[in-house]
């Protein structure tokens, strides 16, 4: 479920557990790279190709310009221990993934999308978990995205580990079989 940003008595500070709402400093990170890459927003470019009618190549303009929504997404790493420090919550901005690939048009038979980051890192995800909640952010607890997180882009899904899901600093998506393409990770023998 999703709560409203800012919901009153959704965390027990008091009682000292953490706060609903992870800062963005706190929030939990998993890099494959000992440096944070850096992009600037005027230089970003995200290319969207492979099974779609039209291939899109959309800047950061483009995508400011385009339907902006706020998210409050908890993400948790797979290889997070229950109770452990890999689980964390944010309001995310951005843009709704079934927006961009209705815009390119999905066609018949593309079952991933298979998004590569700036550095390498590769994921698939589920074309129906990604058109059904899957979010291009740009924002995060009402700022612009922390470089730390995938400043300009980076994918969210809900409801799915981020070694399939979270592609930080993204910057193409290729629609096609899961047949085609393996991911980082997968291709590490973690399945």
């Amino acid at each position: 479920f999703t709560l409203q940003s800012g919901a009153a008595g959704v965390d027990f500070v008091p009682a000292g557990t953490p706060r609903f709402i992870t800062a963005n400093r706190d929030f939990y990170r998993v890099d494959t790279l000992l440096n944070v890459p850096r992009l600037r927003a005027e230089d970003y470019v995200l290319r969207v190709h492979g099974a779609v009618d039209e291939e899109l190549s959309l800047t950061f303009a483009d995508i400011r310009r385009m339907r902006l929504v706020e998210r409050t997404i908890t993400m948790t790493c797979v290889s997070n221990e229950v109770g452990g420090p890999y689980v964390s919550t944010s309001n995310f901005v951005g843009v709704p993934l079934r927006d961009i690939l209705t815009r390119a048009g999905v066609k018949t038979g593309a079952e991933q999308l298979f998004s590569t980051s700036v550095d390498g890192w590769t994921a698939g995800t589920p074309v129906e978990d990604v058109l059904d909640r899957g979010l291009l952010a740009i924002g995060m607890n009402g700022e612009p995205l922390p470089a730390e997180h995938g400043f300009p882009a980076r994918m969210v899904v809900p409801g799915l580990y981020g070694f399939v899901s979270a592609t930080k600093w993204v910057v193409d998506m290729e629609l096609n079989r899961f047949a085609d393409k393996q991911a980082y990770w997968l291709k590490r023998g973690c399945d």
